[in-house]
């Protein structure tokens, strides 16, 4: 019975579930796996076609390395844009409050979208089966995917202060106050 299944989840299991988060970042996912990515890896494929990929001479790596970075770049730098408004939005937040954890986010998730992005569409783009990038892509961006839900549902860091706070003069270090401060006579 019921009991045998419930002993694997923590105490309050079904308390702490967000539906409103699990149902917002399925929608996301779906519009970006569903419609985006496959767009993409038309336009991808023409652009670089998988012939013109591989390891069998120098001109193909950078071929295939170049294909891998222009996914990386382009198309995870919009889809990544879209995948934290996206969520914080349809979990509830206002553009502006969306905008805000899109500032605060990108850049990192930029940085470790390189690292996990471009080993993983070497991969595909070079090992794989043409009839398997869009799996391999849907696999990765299932787990990427799951990434990005725990990074959209932090809350945004605190911002900068206003660019007019750069602009207001710096105390003096010690040394330069030492060193102006007037002799006694």
């Amino acid at each position: 019975g019921g009991k045998a299944g419930a002993r694997w989840r923590p105490a309050g299991f079904a308390a702490r579930l967000n539906l409103r988060r699990i149902l917002s970042s399925s929608v996301v996912g779906c519009c970006l796996a569903g419609f985006l990515t496959i767009v993409w890896f038309h336009h991808i494929d023409i652009l670089i076609p998988k012939s013109a990929c591989g390891l069998s001479s120098p001109a193909a790596a950078a071929m295939l390395f170049a294909k891998a970075a222009a996914h990386s770049f382009f198309y995870g730098t919009i889809s990544n844009t879209v995948g934290i408004i996206g969520r914080r939005m349809l979990g509830g937040d206002s553009a502006l409050d969306a905008y805000a954890s899109w500032r605060g986010k990108i850049v990192e998730v930029t940085k470790r979208q390189q690292m996990f992005w471009m080993t993983w569409q070497l991969l595909a783009f070079g090992v794989m089966k043409p009839e398997h990038a869009v799996p391999m892509n849907a696999f990765g961006g299932f787990l990427w995917n799951t990434f990005m839900s725990w990074v959209a549902s932090r809350p945004p860091p605190s911002i900068s202060p206003s660019p007019d706070a750069y602009l207001a003069p710096s105390p003096p270090s010690p040394a330069f106050a030492a060193e102006a401060a007037p002799t006694a006579t």
